[in-house]
């Protein structure tokens, strides 16, 4: 019955029959029919009793099921849909079944009214029009959530901010995406700022763009999740809600003479020797890691305090308590509820350098150290759960849950399902980040991996150890901007290094962000080692590729050694440089894992609508979001080119020492 024609025919073929029966029954004796009656009739009502059975039993303990006025089902996802819909296919057919009521009439002489045939001509209408189009009956649980993300990564030729918002149904289908980009302010070199007003108003597009293009209402939105950039803030006025400065970006280096200053401190010296006396009467490895500690303009704390000794407007709003602190997620959501929630999630907190994810709490050491107000930073609220309501006034009165906050890198960890210990998910987009999940207690480096928390749900709180090497996408950009290839085909990269067997001696050290871990040194320099006469462009482009692997191979041995955790799944890849074929396999071969690299490499994004889900109930548990994640391509490890890799890998090191502390 997936068409009109067989309803309409059996209808056709009723109508016949009422009208051609009772002129033949009019010369006919009457039938007796009572016996079949009572058999057909004691059927029906057994039928019926069954189906009464079926339609309470596939809505009852339904979240949000409205049981006196409740809408169409537009997407059916809910398990208890497919029951609901077998129920409403079987009373369709009990309305053609129910035909017979109208031929018994005919073959016993009794009159048929026009308002009988035209009760079961119309009934068996409009339930094939609702059982074709809406076989769920109805909406028994919200079935659609967002997920917005903001990031402040690089195109090709660029360096603007991008804000994306993608519509997620329940089984994981992004039923409609929409992104802009938001220019980044320079006002000053060195200055790099977002305008606060600007992203509220395209975060507002963006989601009522996919909204509209989704065709749904914004009352069909189980929940809102939000992935945000890390390391971006601003300050603004508690009591007007008016930006005091603009956002200032984690690449703003506006602090580096105060980060230099504070490295070279007495006091920070003196933080050292305590830290070291007291890991040598504790022998806790968290004084230990605080002993070699270095600050560095990433570090919200530095360009925080900075603000507070050089904005004048934000020194007379400090001294009189009028001063709020946000990063993205939280100013989003302040403006979200109209001044209600001034808050942001444990793993944004945790990447500040202000939050201690040991005690899991503002660290009243650092904000002493830089003389930052603990009045002014926000509550910490869980990563996921019942956290707010928009309010009524922002999306058309519809008051839309807001069930999960993360920053970026953390939302990309959950999206790959990265849920058990030693898992590690790598992003490699402008800069590279490695993430394992060290589990229930956070890992104190001594080599410059952060201790980060992942998400906290309840009592549940996940950490990570993350490495980073800026610098990684922007040396494929920086290739493409000076000729090596054609700029607007950066795929074709892999099949250039592929074209050739070696980088013929020639190693590029990618350090436009300097060297984070394990070699932390921001004096660094992008280098380039082993030009000959016979060197060519691909030779080049190989030797830069090659160089992205090694870094990131750099890392995850740094990551084993200092974790001691056993790697057992396999490495998740996402974000943009993984579509680089040449590069995933050269990877997987030098850390002798396979790597998976999944359909839709927007992970952040991923990541806040699964947190976002679970809290709104649209998924039960993780192990249905492992189930429906998919994998694009797995690459895995050729150990005969193995040992051949290890020796480029040698030098690629000796060139890597070369580029060291070359800035003054």
């Amino acid at each position: 019955m997936s068409t009109p024609w067989a309803v309409l025919s059996l209808l056709f073929a009723y109508i016949f029959i009422v009208v051609v029966g009772q002129q033949l029954m009019k010369t006919r004796d009457a039938f007796n029919v009572k016996r079949i009656l009572i058999i057909y009739n004691a059927l029906l009502v057994m039928l019926s009793v069954y189906m009464l059975f079926e339609f309470i039993l596939s809505v009852v303990g339904i979240p949000n099921f409205n049981y006196f006025c409740q809408g169409v089902e537009k997407n059916g996802e809910h398990p208890n849909l497919l029951r609901h819909a077998i129920v409403n296919w079987l009373f369709l057919i009990s309305k053609i079944v129910e035909f017979f009521d109208t031929i018994f009439l005919i073959i016993s002489k009794k009159s048929v009214s026009f308002l009988h045939a035209y009760h079961h001509v119309s009934v068996c209408v409009l339930w094939w029009i609702i059982v074709k189009w809406h076989p769920g009956g109805t909406r028994k649980h919200p079935n659609f959530e967002i997920s917005l993300r903001i990031d402040n990564g690089r195109r090709s030729g660029g360096c603007d901010n991008e804000q994306r918002s993608i519509l997620f149904t329940s089984n994981l289908t992004p039923t409609c995406s929409h992104w802009k980009w938001i220019e980044l302010l320079h006002p000053k070199p060195g200055w790099i700022e977002m305008d606060p007003d600007t992203l509220w108003e395209q975060f507002l597009d963006v989601v009522t763009e996919a909204v509209e293009g989704a065709n749904v209402r914004y009352e069909d939105i189980a929940a809102l999740g939000i992935s945000t950039q890390r390391g971006t803030f601003l300050n603004f006025d508690k009591h007007s809600g008016r930006p005091i400065h603009n956002f200032i970006t984690w690449q703003d280096l506006r602090a580096t003479e105060l980060t230099e200053n504070w490295n070279k401190s007495f006091t920070l010296k003196g933080l050292h020797l305590s830290a070291k006396a007291l890991h040598f009467l504790s022998r806790r490895k968290q004084f230990l890691a605080a002993s070699v500690i270095n600050f560095s303009t990433q570090h919200v704390s530095v360009r925080l305090s900075w603000v507070l000794k050089n904005n004048n407007e934000m020194i007379k709003k400090a001294s009189q308590g009028s001063v709020l602190f946000a990063t993205v997620d939280t100013w989003l959501l302040w403006k979200l509820t109209k001044g209600q929630c001034h808050v942001t999630d444990y793993s944004n907190a945790s990447s500040t350098g202000m939050f201690d994810p040991f005690v899991m709490c503002w660290s009243s050491l650092m904000t002493t150290f830089f003389e930052i107000p603990l009045s002014i930073l926000p509550e910490v609220v869980d990563t996921s759960g019942k956290l707010c309501e928009t309010h009524e006034d922002i999306f058309g009165g519809a008051r839309i849950p807001v069930t999960a906050l993360i920053a970026d890198q953390q939302a990309s960890v959950f999206g790959q399902c990265c849920f058990d210990v030693g898992d590690i998910n790598l992003t490699m987009g402008t800069g590279s980040f490695i993430n394992i999940n060290t589990g229930q207690y956070p890992h104190a480096s001594v080599a410059g991996l952060y201790p980060l928390i992942g998400w906290k749900i309840g009592s549940e709180v996940t950490y990570l150890a993350e490495g980073n090497a800026a610098g990684i996408g922007t040396a494929i950009d920086w290739a493409g901007e000076i000729g090596f290839y054609e700029k607007d085909k950066v795929a074709e990269t892999s099949k250039i290094a592929s074209s050739i067997e070696d980088c013929n001696g020639v190693y590029f050290v990618p350090a436009f962000g300097g060297l984070q871990a394990p070699i932390n040194d921001n004096k660094a320099c992008t280098s380039m080692f082993g030009i000959t006469p016979s060197t060519t462009k691909a030779h080049i482009v190989r030797a830069i590729l090659e160089s992205i692997a090694y870094r990131i191979y750099q890392l995850y041995t740094t990551v084993q050694e200092e974790t001691q955790i056993p790697i057992i799944s396999s490495l998740k890849v996402d974000g943009g440089v993984s579509k680089n074929d040449f590069v995933m396999q050269l990877l997987s071969t030098l850390t002798g894992q396979s790597i998976e690299r999944p359909v839709q490499v927007e992970m952040s994004c991923l990541g806040a609508a699964f947190l976002a889900g679970l809290a709104a109930g649209v998924w039960k548990s993780r192990d249905e979001l492992k189930a429906i994640r998919c994998s694009e391509k797995l690459f895995q490890p050729r150990h005969s080119l193995r040992d051949g890799h290890e020796i480029n890998y040698e030098k690629w090191k000796e060139a890597l020492a070369r580029s060291r502390a070359w800035y003054s």
